[in-house]
């Protein structure tokens, strides 16, 4: 079964989007961050959107709730 992925929140700086990624991973959530080189090195998010962090749709509910308590 093919799982599709969903970004579950989005990050104007890579500080705050890998805080985020690191408490998804802590509670066993698989995650990955997009544009986090690029936004992160250039400051380009105007150009090619904030960072965001994907995640897999089956997680939502779960990660949702995790980023809420922070």
């Amino acid at each position: 079964m093919e799982q599709k992925l969903f970004t579950v929140e989005s990050f104007a700086n890579s500080i705050d989007a890998n805080i985020a990624k690191g408490q998804l991973e802590s509670e066993g959530i698989k995650c990955f961050l997009r544009n986090d080189t690029i936004v992160g090195n250039t400051g380009l998010n105007i150009a090619y959107g904030d960072i965001e962090l994907v995640i897999l749709e089956k997680d939502i509910e779960k990660a949702k709730a995790i980023l809420k308590k922070s």
